[in-house]
């Protein structure tokens, strides 16, 4: 918390779950995998920790990486969005 003229603002809390990361998504995926999930599932884990919504089909490595890539060219500037 932080104080503004006697007043106390709160700082915004991290929400490590929806908290975009940065990862390689095919290597944390495949390590999904090594602990058991399917590979469905380990993609959408995988793009969830990355910062995208989960959908009822799940998502797929390669979309995954995909939405990352034209997320950063949005977010650079160099596509407007």
């Amino acid at each position: 918390m932080a104080m503004d003229s006697g007043v106390l603002i709160r700082d915004p809390i991290r929400d490590h779950e929806t908290e975009r990361q940065n990862l390689p998504i095919a290597a944390t995926a495949r390590r999904l995998q090594m602990c058991g999930l399917t590979s469905a599932e380990a993609a959408t884990l995988a793009g969830r920790l990355a910062g995208l919504p989960v959908t009822r089909g799940g998502w797929t490595v390669r979309q995954v990486e995909h939405l990352l890539f034209l997320r950063a060219i949005v977010e650079s500037g160099r596509l407007a969005g």
